[in-house]
This record gives C-alpha cells, structure tokens and sequence, in this order.
C-alpha cells in the first residue's frame, strides 16, 4: 500500500480530489482479487472482462515472472478497476481530473512510439510537481468516463492528427489519450493499459465492493449488472424490470433540448415500424438529481407514451455503469446540461444485446433483434 495521497495541484483548491501517488500495482491488485475472488479471471463474467483479463499472470491468484509485483497492474477492465477503487473507498478519476494532474509531457511523444515490452519495469516512485508518480511514459490509465471527450464540442480531439492545430504541440499527448479511450469498452483489456484511484475525503475510508453476479446462461448479460433505477411511479426496479420482451433501451434526461426529443420520436417511428406486439421501451435518465418519479411522469403524460414504455433514473453511478456496457457515451457540462449521443439497442428477453443504432432512422438492425 503506498504511504500517502496527494492533493491534484495547489490551485485546484480544498476540496479537490486526491489520487494515489502510484498506479495500482501487481500486488496490490492480487490483494484485491484474494480479498473478492468474484474478480478472479476464472470467475469474472464476459460482461465485465473479456478473455484476456489478467492473461499475464501465472494463475488466477498468482502473479509469475511476466507480473512483477511493483510493476503497474495492466489488462484490467474499467470494470475491475472501478470494483477495486470502491473497495478502497475510492474512486476512478475523471478525464478532466486526470489531464489537470498530468498536463501534457515531451516524454509521452517518445513513449508513444516505443513497443510496449513483454514485462513491464516497476513503478519508479518518482513524483512530480503535483506530488504523483508515473502519469507519464508507464502506462495508459482507465478514467469513470472514458470516451466523454469525444461527443459534442469535443469531437476535434477524436484524432491525434488533428494536434496540429493546436496552440502547443505538446498537446498532441491529450489527443493521443482522448483517442485511445474513445476505442475502449468498459469489457476490454490491454497490455499496457492500467489505472489508480481517487478519493474526495481527507483519507479513503473503506467500503465493499459491489460483486458482479454470476454471469447468466446463453452468455454476458446486461441484467448481470448490479444496478438499480427509480421508474416513473417510485418504485425501485431492477435493470431486468422488462425481462421476458424484446426491449429498445436508450439514456437520456428529461430537460434535454435537443436530441433526447429527437430520440423518443424515433423510438416511436421504430416501434411502429416493428409490428410486434411484445416489444418494450426502456428510457434510463442519467440525470437523478432532477428527474425524479414525477418529471419522468410528466414526460411521459406529455409525450403521450403508453404502457409499453418504462421511464426511470438511476444513480450518478449506476448511469456510469450501464452507459458504460451499452457504449452510451455523455458528459455533464458547467451548466448542469448533459452532452450525449444517440444510442439505441435491442435487447432480447434475457438482457443480451442483439443490437446498436448510433444514428437516428437506422432501425434495420433494431427491427429486425426485435423480431427474434
């Protein structure tokens, strides 16, 4: 365990979060595989890691000569890692809080051309003037929001070319690390991907992990999730409120301007478009803090929604988690707005995805996992 947390820069103030000062290594992540075995790569569900999760270990609970125990923690899921930080009391640190402790680096523009070697060398303990070691030239790190930068406004970051017209080429590194997490899913692993935590408190007190459940029969399901939403009529549901139908799930907010009308009328057209009689719709708001029982209702009585559609919210955290496994990607902004895409899936009776619009009018796919 490392000795201290440090604060993200003088300027950031009181109340800013503090990050581990090192990545989480080989053995500190084995510790937390020991302590919730659910996280072992023997018995973590698809859903939350894919096949490659902790390869380079020698077992499930053993490291070997291709992990060294202070070398950085890498082919971990965002899944994984998130588990690993709640047991810490902690957390994963946004992009925007990440960038601010890591600013850009010269040395990340030689590091990006180096193969990533077979055994990673230890963490080098070297801190910065931030009071953090190895945000440079070691490893990528996973972020909560992974992917945000690149919607809205930020589209310009969705290449590393487009650097060039940056004030400061330096900056090319942002670019780089803003690319390489819009190619993630919260599934995947790499070789050289790691992570560390966050903490909003004086210290990280602790707290337990949630477990994934075991995965269910046919293959990864998103009802495997451990989440839980708040419908239109105050009950507490679970994410499997519509098992049994084929159901089109999508996120939004109910103040949304723009694309959230856009998307509920597509859903409607597509709906209609699909003729069966069983499907169901399933709007899960990212925004809890305002989209209580009662404006999810409003909304739906002013939209004229019948009783095929659920409307519900759910926590800050658990909106992570699913937008995370459906490839939804937002981002709440100064204004309290949310930026986000269009996204649409089809789920069967079991909660497996058969399929993803990320384009309003495009309902071939979605008509057709309906139908089946």
């Amino acid at each position: 365990m490392i000795e201290l947390l440090v604060f993200l820069g003088v300027a950031a103030g009181v109340g800013a979060p503090r990050f581990d000062v090192e990545p989480v290594t080989n053995a500190e992540f084995r510790a937390f595989v020991v302590a919730h075995p659910e996280w072992r790569r023997d018995r973590v569900p698809r859903l939350f890691a894919d096949a490659d999760y902790l390869a380079h270990w020698s077992g499930p609970t053993t490291l070997g000569p291709r992990a060294r125990s202070r070398a950085p923690v890498v082919r971990v899921s965002w899944f994984a890692a998130r588990a690993y930080c709640t047991a810490r009391g902690g957390r994963l640190p946004t992009e925007a809080e990440w960038d601010l402790a890591a600013g850009d680096s010269a040395d990340d523009l030689a590091w990006f051309a180096r193969p990533t070697p077979d055994v990673l060398p230890d963490v080098s303990g070297k801190v910065d003037a931030h009071g953090v070691a190895d945000l440079h030239g070691l490893v990528w790190e996973w972020v909560e929001d992974f992917g945000s930068a690149l919607i809205g406004t930020d589209a310009q970051q969705a290449c590393g070319a487009e650097a060039i017209a940056a004030k400061d080429p330096r900056a090319y590194a942002t670019f780089m690390r803003n690319a390489f997490r819009n190619s993630l899913e919260a599934h995947y692993t790499t070789t050289s991907l790691g992570f560390r935590c966050a903490y909003d408190g004086a210290a990280p007190p602790p707290a337990p992990s949630r477990p994934a459940k075991p995965e269910s029969p046919g293959g990864p399901s998103i009802y495997d999730l451990d989440v839980r939403l708040r419908d239109a009529a105050g009950r507490d549901v679970g994410l499997d409120v519509l098992r049994g139908k084929p159901v089109l799930v999508a996120m939004f907010y109910t103040s949304c301007p723009a694309t959230c009308p856009i998307l509920i009328d597509d859903i409607a057209r597509l709906l209609a478009e699909a003729k069966q009689p069983d499907a169901r719709v399933l709007l899960i708001s990212f925004d809890p803090e305002h989209d209580t029982p009662a404006r999810l209702a409003e909304l739906a009585r002013a939209r004229r929604l019948d009783a095929r559609w659920e409307l519900a919210a759910a926590s800050a955290y658990d909106a992570r988690t699913i937008a995370a496994v459906l490839g939804i990607k937002y981002t709440q902004v100064a204004s309290g707005s949310f930026v986000h895409g269009y996204t649409v899936v089809a789920l069967d009776g079991d909660g497996h995805l058969r399929a993803r619009s990320l384009r309003a009018g495009d309902h071939g796919a979605l008509v057709q996992a309906l139908a089946h």
